[in-house]
């Protein structure tokens, strides 16, 4: 970790706005679809994980997830991931299966999760 890997403190602001679909239809004509939500929890002290690089919540509700609405990794078309540390970036994409465990850097590295790459991440700036 250094000293840039954590993001300042800054003003900021997002909302979603979660309706029927029969309400959205009446007020837009594009609006995404929620197929699957899951939550999990997992411990935040490091020391006390089975892998330090695994995030067991991040893993547990991304399957459920998944599972609740048939797609996988392989379906998603552009995420928005919490990376207050670069790591965090790396090690949620793992964990949510667009990467194999260790190898995330690599698609950054290659352009993958760019704007206009296979699999966009964190296209608002991130956190």
């Amino acid at each position: 970790m250094r000293l840039y890997d954590f993001c300042p403190i800054t003003d900021g602001s997002a909302a979603l706005l979660f309706c029927p679909e029969s309400i959205a239809e009446e007020y837009a004509d594009e609006y995404a679809i929620v197929s699957g939500v899951d939550g999990a929890t997992d411990t935040h002290v490091v020391h006390e994980r089975e892998d330090p690089t695994v995030m067991g919540g991040v893993v547990e509700s991304g399957e459920g997830a998944y599972e609740m609405s048939g797609y996988g990794p392989e379906d998603i078309d552009v995420a928005e991931l919490h990376d207050m540390f670069t790591i965090l970036e790396f090690l949620q994409m793992e964990g949510l299966g667009f990467a194999e465990q260790g190898e995330a850097w690599k698609l950054v590295e290659d352009g993958y999760t760019e704007r206009d790459g296979e699999l966009p991440i964190n296209t608002s700036g991130g956190l």
